[in-house]
C-alpha cells in the first residue's frame, strides 16, 4: 500500500503540473507521515541530514569551477583547438563537435553547460558548412552527455555520495567509457557523413595545432589536477573541487584575463547559488523519497520479480539498464540517481557486481534516456538552439542514440572498461 501511495501521490502531482522537485518532496513527506511512523515535526531535520554529507561540498565547488570557466571564454578556446586536431577528418566540424563535448565535460562536468556552450556555436557552423539541421543538432546533444561521464562528474558525486562509494574511484572508471563514446559519436558520424555526402574538412597544420593548443591547454590543468590529486591521494574528491576552483578563478583572471570586473565575479557567484540550490534542493527531497523506498521493502519486491523473470546476472543487469533507460524518458537523471541508486545497487551486489562498475553503468543508462523524448530536455534545448522541431531530428538522433547503448553493453559484459583504472591507481 505504501509503494502505491507514493508512486501514486508522484505520478498526480506530476500530472497536476507541479514542480518534479517539489512533487518528489510532498509525496516523500505525506508517504513518510503514513508509512514510516515520522512525526511531521522531525522532517525538515531529515531533510537537512540527507544532506549533511562531506562528499555533497564537492558538488557546489564543481558548479563553481564550470562557472568560473565558462565565464574565462573557455568554449572558443576547446573548439579553436579541436578544430586544429580533428577538423582535417572527412566531416571535420561533426569530429569537432565531439572532442569540444569531451574537453569542455571534463572541465564543466555538466551536460547542460556543454550543450548550450558547444551547440550555440557549432550548429549554426555545421549548417554553415553543408551539414543538415537534424545531423548538427543530434550530434551536438549526444555528445554532450559525455561531459558527464569524464571527470569531473557531479552526477558521479551524488551516486558515490548517497551510496557510500569512492568518488575518487567513480571520477577514474568513467575516464574509459567516457572516451568510448566519444569515438563511437566519431565512427557513427564518419559512417553518416559518408552515407550523406558530407565532404567538409579543412587541410591538417603543426601549426595550428600548437597555436590553437597553447591557448586551450591551460584549461586541461583542471581535470588533470583533479585526477592526479584524486589518484595520488593527495586530495579528496572534495578537496580536489576546492583545487578546480583555485585553478579555475586563476586561470579566467591571470591567464585568460576575461574575468576582469566584480560584476562578473558577482555574476558567477550567483549562477553558482541559483544551479547549487536547484541540485541540493532536489537531493534533499529525493533522499526521503529513496529512504521511503527502503523502508518500503522495494528493492526486495523489485529482486524478486526480476528474480522470477531470471537469474541470469548479466540479464537482470540488461533488466535494470532497459528500467532506468525508459523511466528516464520521463523523468529527469538526477532524479532517477538520486531515488533508485540505493535500491538497485543492492540488486547488482546481490548478483555479484562491482559497485563501482554499476555506478558508471547507471549514470550512463540514466543520461542516454535524458536525451531520449518525450521528455528529453537537452534534446529540447538542443532543438531551440538549432530552431528545430523535436520530430524532424527523431530518425537520425535514434541511430545516435544506439550507437551510446551499444557502450553501456559493451561494459556490462567487461567489466575492466570501468574497473581498470581505478584498481590500477586508488588502492
Amino acid at each position: 500500500m505504501g509503494l502505491v501511495t507514493i508512486f501514486g501521490l508522484l505520478l498526480l502531482f506530476i500530472f497536476l503540473g507541479m514542480p518534479v522537485v517539489f512533487s518528489i518532496g510532498l509525496s516523500s513527506i505525506i508517504t513518510l507521515v503514513l508509512f514510516g511512523n515520522v512525526p511531521l515535526n522531525l522532517v525538515p531535520s531529515l531533510l537537512f541530514s540527507s544532506i549533511n554529507s562531506f562528499s555533497f561540498v564537492a558538488i557546489p565547488l564543481f558548479i563553481l569551477a564550470g562557472e568560473l570557466l565558462n565565464a574565462g571564454s573557455l568554449t572558443d578556446r576547446i573548439i579553436k583547438f579541436s578544430r586544429a586536431l580533428v577538423g582535417s577528418i572527412r566531416g571535420g566540424l561533426a569530429h569537432v563537435n565531439v572532442l569540444s563535448s569531451m574537453m569542455f565535460g571534463g572541465v564543466s562536468g555538466s551536460m547542460n553547460a556543454d550543450t548550450a556552450a558547444v551547440g550555440s556555436v557549432l550548429i549554426p557552423a555545421m549548417e554553415k558548412a553543408g551539414y543538415h539541421r537534424d545531423f548538427s543538432i543530434s550530434l551536438t546533444v549526444t555528445s554532450s552527455t559525455i561531459g558527464a561521464i569524464i571527470p569531473p562528474s557531479i552526477l558521479m558525486v551524488i551516486y558515490g555520495g548517497l551510496t557510500e562509494q569512492s568518488i575518487g574511484k567513480l571520477f577514474l572508471g568513467g575516464i574509459i567509457p567516457g572516451v568510448l563514446m566519444g569515438l563511437i559519436l566519431m565512427i557513427t558520424s564518419y559512417v553518416i557523413c559518408i552515407k550523406r555526402g558530407y565532404k567538409e574538412k579543412e587541410p591538417f597544420s603543426v601549426k595550428k595545432v600548437l597555436s590553437a593548443g597553447k591557448e586551450a591547454i591551460w584549461a586541461t590543468l583542471v581535470p588533470l589536477v583533479i585526477i592526479v590529486g584524486i589518484s595520488t591521494g593527495i586530495v579528496t574528491p572534495t578537496e580536489s573541487g576546492l583545487l578546480a576552483c583555485f585553478t579555475a578563478f586563476i586561470l579566467g583572471v591571470f591567464v585568460y584575463k576575461q574575468i576582469d570586473s566584480l560584476a562578473k565575479i558577482r555574476k558567477v557567484l550567483v549562477n553558482t547559488a541559483l544551479t547549487s540550490t536547484v541540485v541540493l534542493l532536489l537531493l534533499a527531497f529525493s533522499s526521503i523519497f529513496a529512504d521511503m523506498l527502503f523502508r518500503l521493502k522495494f528493492q526486495d519486491g523489485f529482486l524478486s520479480f526480476i528474480n522470477n523473470v531470471t537469474t541470469e546476472p548479466f540479464v537482470i543487469m540488461l533488466i535494470l539498464v532497459m528500467f532506468v533507460f525508459v523511466l528516464g524518458m520521463f523523468i529527469d537523471t538526477m532524479v532517477i540517481l538520486l531515488m533508485f541508486s540505493i535500491p538497485f545497487l543492492h540488486i547488482a551486489t546481490t548478483h555479484g557486481f562491482d559497485p563501482i562498475h554499476f555506478g558508471v553503468i547507471m549514470v550512463m543508462a540514466s543520461l542516454i534516456s535524458a536525451i531520449t523524448p518525450p521528455v528529453g530536455a537537452l534534446l529540447f534545448l538542443g532543438c531551440a538552439i538549432g530552431k528545430a522541431t523535436i520530430s524532424s531530428v527523431i530518425k537520425i538522433h535514434s541511430v545516435f542514440v544506439l550507437s551510446l547503448l551499444a557502450v553501456v553493453i559493451l561494459i556490462i559484459f567487461i567489466p575492466d572498461v570501468v574497473t581498470y583504472l581505478p584498481n590500477l591507481l586508488i588502492e
